[in-house]
């Protein structure tokens, strides 16, 4: 027996003798002969749905997440960081889209984030809801109440972007000078956190995973597997500079953050803004306050609303 599989309802109907169209009367011998195999159970045919067809991505323009599950279902997993040409603000056609997606709206849910968050404020002062995740992330009452909210989003017709963003300083660069390898209290903590927040990234339209872009976190194995798995291939690197983050004494601080998404158009519209340094200096190591600069800046904050709303004309 062997069994056919065609995301075309038309040929089936065909087939089946559902349907025989004046057109098709040329293939009726050869239509006829298959339809003899079928009735004496040589041959089975199984309607193949387009969103699952893997053959689309080759003859169709399939979405960005659709395209993305096809990419890893024929074992292509790389992220994908934009080259586009750097501007410093949105150009028109983003502009355009962010006033007129105001209409349909966006909630916001941000995992492993401080009370009073910049993108909590800005979600709010815009009206978009919110909802933040500031401890607890392990717990299963949380995650059922956040879901049930996301579902309510949902069917008020909003699109769920999820950001994700964990301790970092299990990853930091300062671990290397140390000889032993003994896991920190940071190290447990972050393995804890790690392996519930993939749960969270579940329930988005869109989604997001950030860390600082030098750091060892990114090629540890259970980063690399919650980036697989939840199609995170698209990807940019940030600076803070260039969001007007300073010193004290006014010299830009060089940190940049890396971000990993779904979205193309997401990474595109945060590299096109903050993804070229062009300063001449950077201040010194020692001249930062690294408690201030694990927060998001304001202008990071609009910038990543903007860019959930540009995603969201991209599902």
């Amino acid at each position: 027996m062997i069994q056919v599989e065609s995301d075309s309802s038309s040929a089936l109907q065909l087939v089946q003798g559902m349907d025989l169209p004046r057109r098709s009367r040329h293939i009726e011998i050869r239509l006829m002969w298959l339809r003899s195999q079928v009735s004496e159970g040589h041959v089975v045919l199984k309607h193949h749905p387009g969103v699952t067809n893997i053959a689309d991505i080759f003859t169709k323009c399939p979405g960005t997440q659709l395209f993305e599950r096809h990419r890893l279902a024929l074992g292509f997993r790389h992220r994908d960081f934009p080259t586009v040409d750097p501007v410093l603000s949105l150009d028109e056609e983003e502009l355009f889209l962010v006033e007129e997606l105001q209409v349909g709206g966006i909630a916001l849910v941000e995992v492993c984030c401080e009370p009073e968050s910049s993108l909590s404020v800005e979600s709010l002062r815009r009206g978009h809801r919110y909802i933040g995740v500031v401890k607890d992330v392990q717990s299963d009452e949380l995650f059922g109440e956040v879901r049930k909210r996301v579902r309510e989003f949902r069917q008020a017709g909003l699109w769920v972007h999820v950001h994700v963003s964990t301790p970092c300083s299990s990853g930091s660069p300062l671990k290397n000078f140390s000889q032993d390898g003994t896991p920190t209290i940071a190290d447990l903590e972050w393995e804890s956190i790690i392996g519930s927040v993939g749960r969270f990234l579940q329930l988005g339209k869109s989604k997001s995973f950030e860390l600082p872009f030098y750091n060892k976190i990114w090629s540890r194995p259970q980063v690399v597997e919650l980036l697989q798995s939840h199609q995170l291939s698209h990807g940019c690197q940030v600076f803070l500079c260039q969001m007007g983050v300073i010193t004290d004494s006014g010299l830009p601080i060089g940190k940049s953050l890396g971000i990993a998404t779904t979205h193309f158009s997401f990474a595109q519209s945060l590299h096109r803004r903050f993804g070229t340094c062009r300063c001449e200096a950077h201040a010194s190591i020692s001249e930062i306050n690294f408690t201030e600069t694990a927060k998001y800046p304001a202008t990071l904050a609009k910038a990543m609303l903007n860019a959930v709303q540009i995603a969201s004309r991209d599902p």
